[in-house]
């Protein structure tokens, strides 16, 4: 009989869209491993629309910064969950 196995990992993923007056602007995603979460894999700004970028630029790496903000907390409090045996 053969030796069927299943190898798999479960991800936390984030996808956000950062818009100008409802225009997607820049696209953020970035991926946490829930197996190793030291590593985010992905934590990329993606620019959708160079015009509004660059017209908006201070206030879209205001909200890039706070999306990397959300994946480092919950980094963190995986690795506390880790770290306390849960």
């Amino acid at each position: 009989m053969a030796n069927i196995t299943v190898d798999g990992s479960k991800n936390v993923n984030f996808n956000k869209q950062i818009k100008v007056d409802g225009v997607p602007a820049v696209t953020f995603t970035a991926d946490i491993n829930t197996a190793n979460p030291d590593q985010v894999n992905g934590m990329t700004p993606y620019i959708n629309d160079q015009v509004l970028y660059k017209e908006n630029r201070t206030a879209i790496k205001a909200e890039i910064t706070k999306c990397e903000d959300e994946v480092y907390a919950e980094q963190e409090k995986m690795l506390a969950e880790i770290a306390g045996g849960k």
